[in-house]
């Protein structure tokens, strides 16, 4: 799916975007995205990107340590829902593959289930890297196609079924919902993610959470 329709597809289902977060997920979206912020380490401060922000639920947690961040996404509906939520969050509407921002002014990144989104993950990777500082950390929090063996059979139930059905009753947009559960399906294996890390010029850590269904990719921008 080109840039527009991705664009269109977010904008369309951003009024219920949270609530289906939070239904799908049983909650557990709560204690992923904690843990995303928690791994960059942030203090009072620290400027952080929130590529692909969506409605601002990372950028909520950054404010929390006192942290600065700055939310950038495609979709003007998804910024200005971020913006009602949180009245002090700068915004800006922006490409995660032309960053329109200069080389290392950025102490971290963060972003939370938007690079299966991306046309091209690697630039999207290689851009988050060019924005931020010696030293600085990059966080992506994304499904995985594979969780533990044992949990695939009713994952795969999950997605094709469950997904587009609740999408659908609680939004109207099946379609929309389909598509993002396809989008998790034939997303990249998570040592395909790493290895676009490691290429990006990062050192890379990762968790798997919750039996693997997400992972948590933390890349490190080395020291000059």
């Amino acid at each position: 799916m080109k840039n527009k329709g991705i664009v269109e597809l977010f904008s369309s289902i951003a009024p219920r975007y949270n609530l289906l977060n939070h239904l799908l997920s049983l909650g557990l979206d709560f204690h992923w995205r904690a843990k995303t912020i928690k791994e960059i380490s942030p203090e009072k401060h620290t400027r952080i990107l929130d590529i692909c922000a969506g409605t601002g639920d990372l950028s909520a947690i950054a404010l929390k340590y006192g942290a600065k961040p700055l939310a950038l996404d495609l979709s003007y509906s998804m910024l200005k829902i971020a913006r009602k939520r949180l009245k002090n969050l700068p915004v800006v509407l922006g490409d995660a593959l032309r960053l329109p921002l200069r080389e290392e002014s950025f102490d971290a990144a963060v972003m939370g289930f938007g690079l299966r989104n991306l046309k091209d993950p690697s630039l999207g990777i290689r851009e988050a890297y060019r924005i931020l500082r010696p030293g600085g950390r990059l966080a992506i929090l994304e499904f995985s196609p594979e969780p533990s063996w044992f949990l695939r059979p009713f994952y795969k139930l999950y997605l094709k079924k469950l997904v587009p059905f609740l999408g659908g009753l609680i939004t109207g947009k099946r379609e929309a919902y389909l598509h993002l559960s396809r989008s998790i399906e034939h997303f990249l294996k998570p040592e395909q993610v790493i290895e676009l890390m490691e290429r990006a010029g990062f050192s890379v850590n990762y968790f798997k959470l919750s039996l693997g269904i997400v992972v948590l990719y933390i890349g490190k921008k080395e020291e000059k």
